[in-house]
């Protein structure tokens, strides 16, 4: 008979499938990929940012920003505009649209993650909280377990770029 853990830890991996398939399918129709959602978040939290500071503060390279902002700026949803100071770089700003995208999107979530926890109590989400929380100090090494959120993204990202060039 198989191990209760190992029925825990595959459930846990096909609700992560699940709910980014699900989100992945409420993005369809929009103006950009959902994967371009961090990058347009990212410019509507510092309008007027510079493509490296986007690159640094989301883990990935100059380039990949540089085709992504180029595929949102075709749609509508940001500018560029030469730096004052430095005409060699852009600052990149959200336009209207581009800022219409990003609420749509965040509601979009927001739907999601309401939908996903229907029917349970506070204490249940709490109760939930709390062993997820166990689970990720049990596994996390000293060198990750303390790490934020967005370290953790540039962390993963980096590893899939190492397997890449294998």
């Amino acid at each position: 008979m198989e191990d209760i853990r190992h029925i825990a830890a595959r459930k846990l991996t096909r609700f992560e499938l699940v709910r980014k398939i699900v989100f992945r399918r409420s993005m369809q129709g929009g103006r950009m990929h959902f994967k371009q959602m961090p990058i347009l978040a990212y410019i509507v939290n510092h309008n007027g940012c510079r493509q490296a500071e986007i690159a640094e503060a989301l883990g990935v390279t100059p380039s990949s920003i540089a085709t992504s902002t180029k595929r949102l700026s075709h749609a509508g949803l940001i500018d560029k505009r030469a730096d004052e100071c430095d005409t060699r770089c852009n600052r990149i700003c959200v336009t209207d649209e581009g800022l219409r995208e990003y609420e749509r999107a965040t509601a979009k979530r927001a739907a999601l993650v309401q939908r996903q926890f229907e029917g349970f109590s506070d204490a249940e989400i709490t109760g939930l909280l709390d062993m997820i929380e166990r689970m990720t100090e049990n596994m996390a090494d000293d060198d990750i377990g303390s790490l934020r959120f967005h370290e953790l993204v540039k962390m993963e990202k980096n590893l899939e770029a190492e397997d890449g060039e294998r």
